[in-house]
C-alpha cells in the first residue's frame, strides 16, 4: 500500500512537472509567433514586448534570444540588441556564425570598435568549420555568409580607423611639421 501511494505521488509530481514545462513552452511559442507577426507588420515596439515575455519564460531558447536581438535592432535600441548578442556568444557560441557578424555590426554602430573587431574576426575564423557544426541555423545561413566574408576586412579596417580617430583625433597642438616633424628641434 505504501509503495503504491509513493509511486502515485511520484507519478503525479512527474506529470505536473511535464505539464508546467509544456505550459511554459506553449506560452513562449505563442509570444514568439505573435512577435514574428508584429515584426512583419513593422510593429517593432509590440514585437519587442512579446519577445521579452517569451524571454522571461525561456531564457535559454536561442530562437527567442536571437529574435529579441533582431527586434531591438529594428526598434533602434542597439544597446539592448548588443546585450542579447552577448548572451548568444556566451550561452550558445555554436548556434550561428552569422550572429557574430550581426553582433559585430551592432557593436560597430554603438562605437564599441574593439569588441566589433573581435567579433568580425571570430566570424571570419569560424568559417573554417563546416556549416553543419552550427546548430539549426548553420546550413541555412551559409549562403548569406559567402557575400559577407568578402566584406569582413573592410569592416575591421573601418573599426581600426575609428579607434585611431578616437585616439589621435583630439590632438590640439601639432608642432614641428615638415622635415623635423615630431623632433625637439
Amino acid at each position: 500500500m505504501k509503495h503504491n501511494l509513493l509511486l502515485l505521488i511520484m507519478l503525479i509530481g512527474i506529470n505536473s512537472t511535464f505539464s508546467q514545462t509544456d505550459l511554459i513552452q506553449s506560452k513562449s511559442k505563442s509570444f514568439v509567433k505573435k512577435a514574428e507577426e508584429l515584426l512583419l507588420q513593422h510593429e517593432y515596439e509590440k514585437a519587442v514586448k512579446n519577445y521579452e515575455k517569451a524571454f522571461q519564460l525561456d531564457r535559454s531558447n536561442i530562437r527567442i534570444v536571437r529574435g529579441l536581438a533582431h527586434a531591438y535592432e529594428l526598434k533602434g535600441d542597439m544597446e539592448s540588441a548588443s546585450s542579447m548578442y552577448d548572451i548568444i556568444y556566451t550561452e550558445h557560441p555554436m548556434a550561428s556564425r552569422l550572429t557574430y557578424y550581426q553582433g559585430a555590426l551592432v557593436k560597430q554602430y554603438i562605437g564599441n570598435y574593439q569588441q566589433a573587431i573581435n567579433l568580425f574576426e571570430a566570424f571570419d575564423s569560424l568559417q573554417q568549420f563546416p556549416a553543419s557544426n552550427f546548430g539549426i541555423y548553420g546550413e541555412q545561413e551559409q549562403f548569406d555568409e559567402k557575400e559577407i566574408v568578402a566584406t569582413i576586412q573592410d569592416h575591421i579596417t573601418a573599426c581600426h580607423t575609428a579607434l585611431d580617430v578616437a585616439q589621435f583625433g583630439k590632438m590640439q597642438n601639432v608642432t614641428n611639421l615638415g622635415p623635423a616633424i615630431n623632433s625637439h628641434q
